[in-house]
């Protein structure tokens, strides 16, 4: 449900702080190279220098938003992006019930879990999905 919504956005952005922005640039990865869609990953902390100029109505932005030392900036990232109407997928830490209220979607990863293969394992998940989707589309 959660990508079946983005199918004909041309662009994802995917976004993480600390341990959580090579996750990010793992997910965008991973979906350029399964479904074939245009994907940046990058350090949230530099959304503000340029690409919050590309987010626009509807675009999905893929935060790892797990519960560490930067979940509350990465909070505050995801209020920016909400406030030019991007459309926010988290990848969040599981029971974190304050995530949904500012995502649209949200895949839960393990807390008893740490480091950020959970979280690269919930991306993969979207890029699949997302190819899945692309390849019923198409057919």
């Amino acid at each position: 449900k959660a990508t079946a919504k983005h199918i004909d956005r041309e662009n994802w952005l995917f976004l993480g702080r600390g341990l959580n922005w090579p996750v990010a640039l793992e997910g965008a990865l991973k979906l350029k190279e399964i479904s074939y869609i245009h994907a940046e990953g990058m350090p949230a902390a530099e959304m503000k220098h340029g690409p919050i100029a590309l987010i626009d109505k509807g675009m999905p932005v893929v935060f790892v938003a797990t519960r560490n030392s930067q979940y509350e900036k990465v909070l505050s990232n995801i209020e920016e992006v909400r406030s030019r109407g991007g459309h926010v997928i988290a990848v969040a830490t599981e029971g974190d019930e304050h995530i949904k209220s500012m995502a649209e979607d949200v895949f839960y990863v393990s807390d008893h879990d740490h480091g950020p293969l959970p979280s690269a394992t919930a991306e993969r998940l979207v890029a699949r999905l997302t190819d899945a989707l692309n390849q019923r589309r198409a057919a």
